[in-house]
């Protein structure tokens, strides 16, 4: 039996890749599969899982995160509802929804005055890749998948799992990325990849195990 483990690490392109996972036509009842946001030591276990994740760049990921937390916490009802996911959650997988970290970088994303740059000055990243890969290397991932390359990446889950396509569309705002539009952009980038050695040494285990996957399956 094959034991499938999504680590869905978040805005990571991830529910796409769930969405693909989900489709039942391609497994039959020798398949398991399990996801969620979370960590690798949670879900280690005398299984032999076939562990799937993807990754991103980490300044983009935190500039990502920053408007889904300010979007989505402007909803009526968001507190009640975050509060209902954990609680109906028996293996906890949502865990760090309530951490106290994530709950400080809530409130920096709800308030107004809050600028993308303040974010990445004040916000040191529990929800990102050192977080999920915290007893697993992103080498050592059976797939590896590139939220920027998601034409690729579906090819490979199709490749080594056997999956079929699931339709997706680039969800991309211009006017959520940080470059021309910040004179400051090239600094903050810079400071904020010194503030997170361990996310990038993640991103840069994840990327080269997704370019090896990609040569060995002719990707």
């Amino acid at each position: 039996m094959m034991h499938l483990a999504h680590v869905r690490v978040p805005k990571t392109g991830s529910s796409h890749i769930w969405s693909t996972l989900l489709v039942r036509d391609h497994w039959d009842d020798e398949v398991t599969l399990c996801g969620g946001h979370f960590r690798v030591s949670e879900i280690l276990d005398d299984h032999d899982h076939t562990w799937v994740t993807s990754v991103r760049d980490p300044y983009q990921m935190s500039i990502s995160m920053f408007y889904m937390m300010r979007r989505h916490s402007s909803v009526p009802g968001f507190d009640a509802n975050q509060a209902a996911r954990v609680a109906k959650d028996p293996t906890k997988r949502n865990r760090f929804v309530h951490t106290p970290h994530y709950l400080s970088h809530l409130a920096l994303a709800r308030d107004p005055d809050t600028t993308v740059e303040d974010w990445l000055e004040n916000s040191v990243p529990n929800h990102g890749l050192g977080y999920h890969f915290d007893a697993l290397s992103p080498s050592d991932f059976d797939v590896v998948l590139h939220c920027d390359e998601m034409e690729r990446s579906d090819m490979l889950l199709v490749n080594i799992l056997g999956c079929q396509q699931f339709p997706w569309h680039e969800n991309v705002n211009p006017n959520k990325t940080v470059g021309a539009r910040y004179p400051e952009a090239q600094f903050t980038e810079a400071m904020f990849r010194k503030r997170n050695e361990l996310e990038y040494e993640m991103f840069d285990l994840g990327m080269e195990r997704f370019h090896a996957l990609c040569k060995q399956h002719g990707v």
